[in-house]
């Protein structure tokens, strides 16, 4: 759940995943046996072994933020991995929301994606944004995503991936 006491502001998950397309290969959350969970501080980490690789999603609130960080940390095996695709949020809420806006790019011709989406639930709200400009977000019913491809190769020399974080607020 995410809740803001004293605002009356509430909202609960029945769903909330992520995925990892690498070297050609989709890894999703879901698929994986149970993870190990760790609290560190604001941080609470969740750890899955998809061998050959090793996959973290940190959680993170700070008492001065008004939002919830997601981040996605890969570490590759080998020399290189090519880090294809980041499913940041697959999530469905526990209720479907009055209305949704999806605000696209302004310059699409540059390449660039959506800014995230806004949740309307009567008089409440929920904004789902990343921190990437060339996010893509899918949004159905209860259920929504968002995704980017990196399209990039990383080495193992370089330390694990960090995806961008998404922030729910």
């Amino acid at each position: 759940a995410l809740a803001y006491p004293g605002r009356g502001l509430n909202h609960r998950f029945r769903r909330d995943e992520a995925w990892v397309t690498l070297d050609g290969r989709k890894i999703e959350s879901a698929a994986l046996a149970p993870p190990t969970r760790r609290r560190e501080g604001p941080r609470l980490t969740y750890t899955w072994r998809a061998e050959p690789y090793h996959i973290e999603v940190v959680y993170e609130l700070r008492p001065e933020w008004r939002f919830l960080s997601k981040q996605i940390a890969i570490s590759v095996p080998g020399p290189r991995s090519t880090i294809e695709e980041i499913g940041l949020l697959d999530a469905t809420l526990d209720r479907t929301p009055s209305s949704v806006v999806i605000p696209r790019s302004a310059r699409p011709q540059l390449g660039t994606g959506d800014y995230g989406a806004a949740f309307r639930f009567g008089t409440q709200g929920l904004l789902a944004v990343a921190q990437n400009p060339f996010l893509h977000v899918e949004h159905r019913g209860a259920r929504f995503t968002l995704r980017y491809q990196p399209g990039m190769e990383w080495r193992a020399e370089y330390g694990p991936f960090l995806s961008d974080r998404a922030l729910l607020a």
